[in-house]
């Protein structure tokens, strides 16, 4: 009996042994786990959605460029003889523009029309200025007398009255008046440009003293006449009779006897002149040597004249013209 304890005890110790290398051997076999580390909360990343940023506020921002506007046949002279004529503009400026620079009087010559003036007008407003292309009829420098140049000046004072009424209507300054014109157009320049303030007291004095016709046309703008403070012409007549008072020429010297003393060399005296000729120019009235004499009395008289001859013959020589216009503002 004590010899079959014995055995049983022997045998239970066996098989605790055993069990203990089997439980050791599985444990050895396992991958060792791996030492935890401690963990923090995630940093915040730079690549995180964010709002965009806005530019900074001294950021000039673009504006949208505006392109010259034109009103066109507009009428600013209405006829009171029967045998004058209404008359129209074109107008050019640039909208929401407000430069102050001066109104741009263009008057064509005798055979050209309105055409000439828009690519001119359209030109010189996109810098900001206001053009008037005049679409007047010339007359005078086609034999008319004393009546059509009546008209004729008439004309001009309107396209005045028109600019010192409107002009700051579409961002110019009215009391800056530039007049540019070609051949029949500078002569009539010429004579509003040195001309002493509004002519029709001297015209309507001289028709109640001789036989010639009373006011041809009216005004549409009620204004005064504004001021030339530049006349730039180029291919003008200048009849040395009419202004240097030779009597060479009695059709001239009888045409203009009413606007004798009204366009005396001396008015206006700080008209500034920019005189554009051509070389070549040698068209009766429009002789490059009758510019050169005008541009003489003028410098004499102590205005500030520039006498600028051209390359070529009877032109209106616009690109120039236009670079003097700018000349003017620098």
């Amino acid at each position: 009996m004590t010899s079959q304890i014995a055995r049983y005890l022997q045998f239970c110790l066996l098989c605790i042994a055993v069990t203990a290398v089997l439980s050791a051997c599985s444990s050895s076999a396992k991958e060792p786990a791996p030492a935890s580390t401690p963990t923090s909360p995630p940093s915040p990343t730079s690549l995180s959605p964010s709002a965009t940023p806005l530019p900074p506020t001294d950021t000039p921002k673009p504006t949208a460029t505006a392109e010259p506007a034109a009103i066109t046949h507009l009428r600013y002279v209405t006829a009171v003889d029967p045998e004058a004529q209404d008359e129209t503009l074109d107008l050019y400026y640039l909208p929401g523009s407000n430069a102050a620079k001066p109104v741009v009087i263009w008057a064509h010559g005798s055979d050209l029309d309105s055409g000439t003036g828009r690519t001119f007008g359209r030109i010189l407003a996109r810098d900001g200025y206001v053009v008037l292309s005049l679409n007047w009829q010339d007359l005078v420098t086609r034999g008319g007398g004393t009546a059509d140049l009546r008209e004729a000046v008439e004309d001009a004072v309107c396209a005045l009255r028109f600019a010192a009424e409107h002009g700051e209507e579409y961002g110019a300054d009215p009391s800056r008046v530039i007049w540019a014109g070609f051949s029949a157009g500078a002569w009539l320049g010429s004579i509003v440009s040195i001309g002493d303030g509004d002519p029709t007291a001297v015209l309507d004095a001289y028709a109640a003293q001789n036989d010639v016709p009373d006011r041809r046309v009216d005004c549409l703008a009620a204004a005064d006449p504004a001021q030339i403070t530049a006349f730039i012409p180029s291919a003008g007549a200048y009849p040395g009779d009419f202004w240097l008072g030779n009597g060479d020429n009695p059709f001239y010297s009888e045409l203009m006897a009413p606007l004798a003393e009204y366009t005396a060399v001396g008015h206006n005296p700080d008209l500034q002149v920019r005189i554009l000729h051509g070389k070549n120019d040698r068209a009766g009235d429009t002789a490059f040597d009758n510019a050169q004499a005008f541009a003489d009395a003028l410098q004499q008289a102590g205005y500030d004249v520039l006498f600028l001859p051209q390359d070529g013959a009877h032109e209106s020589f616009q690109t120039q013209v236009i670079e003097q216009i700018l000349a003017l503002e620098e």
